[in-house]
């Protein structure tokens, strides 16, 4: 195995770590940098793995690091989020399940904003809460881990949301403003 190979293999591991670090305990201003320091990093292992097909007589190990690499930046790029958010509700699920058990328990809107933290989002009207998960690229825009028993709809507290499942009554949403006329 050249020198070559193993400096993109450790990097590919340390990527991992990086993303893992980011996502699974959400921080928020980092993850907004993810995405596009992925897409940087893998197109900088992918021209090394490009050259190490090129320098390496074993072609073989070559290609399958070539892989990976495209794997790693295809499934960090369009699934990171989703990935990290999926094992950050499976860690803290308990922790947030009674948070929403509190918050829907409450008996005015007040008392429910009082129990509601900074950047969740509760719902008097129906059984919702979210829950601020990460900032998008840039911080423009915001992802909720959100609590929805029934999807029926996605407006919640003046926001719209594009949900995608993640377990149970569990999903992962996009927000943005909502239109007053909604």
């Amino acid at each position: 195995m050249s020198n070559l190979v193993k400096i993109i293999l450790y990097a590919v591991v340390g990527w991992i770590i990086v993303l893992g670090l980011v996502f699974i305990p959400p921080m928020p201003l980092l993850s907004g940098l993810a995405l596009p320091f992925s897409l940087a990093v893998g197109f900088v292992l992918f021209i090394l793995a490009i050259i190490s097909l090129f320098i390496d007589h074993r072609k073989t190990l070559s290609l399958v690091v070539l892989a990976l690499v495209i794997i790693v930046t295809v499934v960090a790029s369009t699934m990171g989020l989703e990935l990290g958010a999926w094992v950050h509700l499976k860690i803290n699920q308990r922790r947030y399940e009674a948070q929403v058990a509190r918050i829907l328990s409450a008996s005015n809107e007040a008392e429910r904003r009082s129990l509601c933290s900074f950047g969740c989002i509760s719902d008097e009207y129906s059984n919702r809460v979210a829950f601020h998960y990460a900032c998008g690229v840039g911080c423009l825009r915001d992802f909720y881990l959100i609590y929805t028993p029934s999807v029926d709809g996605s407006r919640m507290g003046g926001k719209l949301f594009d949900l995608d499942h993640l377990s149970g009554a569990w999903y992962i949403g996009l927000a943005r403003d909502a239109p007053e006329a909604y």
